[in-house]
């Protein structure tokens, strides 16, 4: 099974300086390399000696739980250390005076369902970006087997459209297959859809208007 991890990477700037970043990962050697290699932002000025990593919370079992625990553990690192430490949704070098605000009350906050009622609350606060793909319900609400932590189901927010493969590629496999030749009424069919003259008009609507074209434009 698949398992999340929030860590802490402590390392000192070109300037000799303290800085630490909250991330979360399922695979930290890969993202300590990434962090070497492709460093921006408040890990751009790092300088080449090896970082210190510490695990703030292991074997999380999504990485949906893993966002909003990282959540938790970078504004607790921020509102103690606003001048060495990023991460989660604070990760920008520069947090403004609101963002430091948000920071200090998420650090209090203990549940993931407190979590989400405060970004409900903040719908323009970084907190809230952060979770926007994240629905949240309480733990005894989550389907059987379900991971849950801190009291709450987390999942991501299904989009809409029903999932699976673009049409005209199964109508492709189908022909290669054989499961139904070209023309005939079935491949018309789901091709065109039951009524095409109606689909046709719906699709006609919802066009733009074309831009007339200005016969005297054209001959000058």
């Amino acid at each position: 099974m698949v398992s999340y991890r929030v860590y802490q990477m402590t390392f000192r700037t070109q300037r000799g300086t303290k800085r630490i970043y909250i991330g979360c990962t399922r695979a930290l050697e890969v993202r300590a390399i990434f962090h070497q290699t492709d460093a921006k932002g408040w890990l751009g000025c790092q300088t080449r000696d090896e970082p210190d990593y510490k695990i703030l919370e292991d074997n999380i079992p999504s990485l949906e739980l893993a966002l909003a625990a990282e959540a938790l553990h970078a504004a607790r690192a921020i509102a103690e250390e606003p001048k060495t430490s990023r991460g989660g949704p604070w990760s920008a070098p520069t947090l403004t005076q609101p963002m430091l605000q948000e920071c200090r009350a998420v650090g209090l906050l203990r549940s993931f369902l407190a979590l989400k009622a405060f970004a409900d609350n903040e719908p323009e606060g970084r907190l809230a970006r952060h979770l926007a793909d994240l629905s949240f319900y309480p733990a005894k609400d989550a389907p059987r087997g379900a991971p849950t932590m801190r009291g709450a189901y987390v999942e991501r927010k299904r989009k809409a459209g029903a999932p699976g493969v673009a049409g005209n590629v199964t109508r492709a496999n189908q022909l290669a297959m054989r499961v139904y030749k070209r023309p005939s009424a079935l491949h018309r069919r789901l091709h065109r859809g039951v009524d095409p003259q109606e689909r046709r008009r719906r699709e006609t609507e919802r066009r733009p208007p074309r831009c007339r074209f200005n016969k005297s434009i054209s001959n000058m």
